[in-house]
């Protein structure tokens, strides 16, 4: 059966407000007035004079002046959002990746080995091919299924004393290029090696 309730509260902008509800029960009626936006101190009944107001007994407010406290506070959890994330740090981590692979660039002349990097600002080195002393190529399991290696040279550069190609394309056929062509300029300039014991 319904009965007549008068809601006191406060709103959301800090005013005291009454309001009279129909409602079941106190509970029924403190809802109703959480549901308008009310912070509810205090449900009578409708027509009881003189009795102080009644309070559901799960009220949410302080009693002592209104006062709020945190009970609880938190976040929603990352891990159903991990798929999500991988995706957000792998793919611009790809990206990037493949930017700087695409900018890196390898050049045996005649005369030089050049080697440019940088995306945002270039970096030259070059190497005169007749300091190149020795040449090897590694190649791991995926490189060879890929057709790839890695060739490593030493020199007597002193800037640059080991130097790395790698992931390039038929490493075995660039080393004997670069073979050919270091013998002959060492020719040209008449460059020998002396290995001091």
């Amino acid at each position: 059966m319904l009965e007549r309730y008068i809601v006191r509260g406060v709103d959301a902008q800090g005013a005291e407000v009454v309001r009279e509800v129909s409602a079941d029960s106190i509970a029924a009626a403190e809802g109703i007035g959480l549901d308008a936006g009310i912070r509810v101190t205090g449900v009578t009944l409708a027509g009881a004079r003189g009795s102080a107001p009644k309070r559901s007994p799960d009220a949410a407010d302080a009693a002592s002046a209104g006062a709020e406290e945190v009970a609880w506070t938190g976040t929603p959890s990352h891990w159903p959002n991990l798929w999500r994330y991988l995706l957000i740090i792998t793919i611009p981590w790809a990206i990037w990746v493949s930017i700087v692979i695409a900018t890196t660039r390898f050049t045996i002349t005649t005369q030089r080995l050049r080697i440019v990097t940088g995306v945002f600002s270039r970096h030259t080195e070059e190497i005169e091919l007749y300091r190149v002393r020795d040449t090897g190529i590694s190649q791991t399991l995926l490189q060879r299924v890929v057709g790839l290696g890695t060739l490593s040279m030493q020199t007597t550069d002193a800037s640059m004393p080991n130097v790395t190609l790698a992931n390039i394309r038929d490493a075995h056929g660039v080393r004997e290029t670069l073979r050919r062509i270091v013998e002959r300029v060492r020719r040209i300039q008449k460059v020998r090696e002396i290995e001091m014991t």
